[in-house]
């Protein structure tokens, strides 16, 4: 608890990854993910035996997302002795700016995907690194994180895939 604002503005920073602005992603501080206590310790304790049910919810939904998108984004691509963990599902958009329309359209519909990896590393400003990672800074403007949780409902899938389709089609639902 604090009455200092300055103060305030930065712990709810450092609460949530950094971020200054969680609308642009702009991130202001190096923080780290130090968000759980000993309650969600226990918690994560009790779900070990859930686990196998968990993860299998979370494939079936991966496995339906791609299953209904992929002949219109990219997925992933896994190497060989891996696999993905179905806890994210990040697709890749041909630019920017589909994927800022994709987003706007969800949000619109009360669906709120993440920018999940942008920016780029390089692009942070407490980082001012003297590399230039194009790639880097292409992939991140490009990946949107689709929602993925226990108890999504297939029909929410379908219906965020088609309303993706729809945008990516100029055919938007």
């Amino acid at each position: 608890m604090t009455d200092n604002n300055e103060i305030a503005e930065i712990v709810r920073s450092m609460i949530n990854f950094g971020y200054s602005n969680s609308q642009t992603g702009e991130i202001g501080t190096i923080v780290i993910n130090a968000k759980m206590n000993e309650f969600e310790a226990a918690m994560g304790l009790a779900m070990l035996d859930d686990m196998e049910y968990i993860i299998s919810f979370l494939r079936k939904n991966y496995n339906l997302y791609k299953e209904l998108l992929e002949d219109c984004v990219i997925f992933q691509r896994i190497r060989d002795r891996t696999g993905p963990n179905y806890m994210y599902v990040p697709v890749l958009f041909k630019d920017e700016r589909t994927l800022i329309k994709v987003k706007a359209e969800l949000n619109k519909n009360n669906i709120y995907p993440r920018r999940y990896f942008y920016p780029s590393l390089d692009m942070v400003s407490y980082v001012k690194s003297s590399y230039n990672c194009q790639i880097s800074r292409d992939v991140s403007s490009r990946i949107l994180c689709l929602p993925n949780y226990v108890g999504l409902d297939e029909d929410i899938i379908i219906y965020i895939s088609d309303k993706i389709k729809g945008i990516l089609t100029n055919k938007s639902i």
